[in-house]
């Protein structure tokens, strides 16, 4: 089973307000008493809380794995033989340091 971090870091970043669109935030203007440690200091602790919320996410999307059990058990899941070679050739390619 192939784990998708982005997934989870857009996730965290959209549950941090941030919208999945933009990746990346303008430089707020620094206040005249603020020196750059502290800037910084204040970037680290964004950093930090961003970490914690990504990292109390959980590994495995639960509802999708009981979905996707539920699916093959029926006999109602479908795999699109050119995503499923794809994604063979990706594995593949990608095991074997080649790009």
């Amino acid at each position: 089973m192939r784990i998708d971090l982005t997934a989870n870091l857009l996730a965290a970043a959209e549950a941090a307000g941030r919208s999945s669109k933009t990746q990346t935030r303008a430089v707020p203007p620094r206040k005249g008493s603020e020196t750059d440690g502290e800037h910084l200091a204040s970037d680290q602790l964004q950093l930090r809380s961003l970490e914690n919320r990504v990292n109390a996410l959980p590994e495995v999307r639960q509802e999708k794995v009981e979905a996707l059990g539920k699916a093959m058990r029926n006999g109602t899941y479908e795999a699109p033989p050119e995503k499923t070679a794809e994604a063979m050739i990706a594995a593949m390619t990608a095991a074997s340091g080649l790009r």
